[in-house]
């Protein structure tokens, strides 16, 4: 009678792992740090390749994001750099954002696979100056 239940008991196991490994296997690998959403204010942006804007936030400090087709049609192509800028109407526009900081991944080009970058995964504009 032990040997049926350890028997029963190795096949339970057994299952259980192979249950977890492709759960974890189907699990991003990727360390993703994504912070709530936060108040900042826009001060620039544009691209040639990739679009990406730099806001402020309350302390002051300078984050430069990619949009990743988060951002709206706030850019207008700029004949003197080939690329685009942001629209001036939305130079000094308060935002609402969630950012992260992750790897690349191929996304954008110029930075390294691996390399970490800020991406913007919401933005809602609150107000224009």
């Amino acid at each position: 009678m032990t040997a049926k239940y350890q028997k029963n008991g190795l096949i339970l196991l057994f299952s259980l792992a192979l249950g977890l490994s492709s759960a974890v296997y189907s699990a991003n690998v990727t360390t993703q740090r994504a912070a709530d959403i936060k108040a900042y204010t826009l001060i620039n942006g544009g691209g040639i390749d990739d679009l990406s804007i730099e806001l402020k936030d309350v302390k002051n400090r300078h984050i430069y994001a990619y949009c990743i087709h988060q951002c709206g049609d706030w850019f207008a192509y700029d004949p003197e750099s080939d690329g685009y800028a942001l629209k001036k109407k939305y130079q000094g526009a308060k935002v609402w954002a969630s950012l992260s900081y992750e790897e690349n991944h191929d996304r954008i080009v110029g930075p390294s696979h691996d390399e970490e970058l800020y991406f913007v995964k919401k933005i809602k504009i609150e107000s224009i100056r």
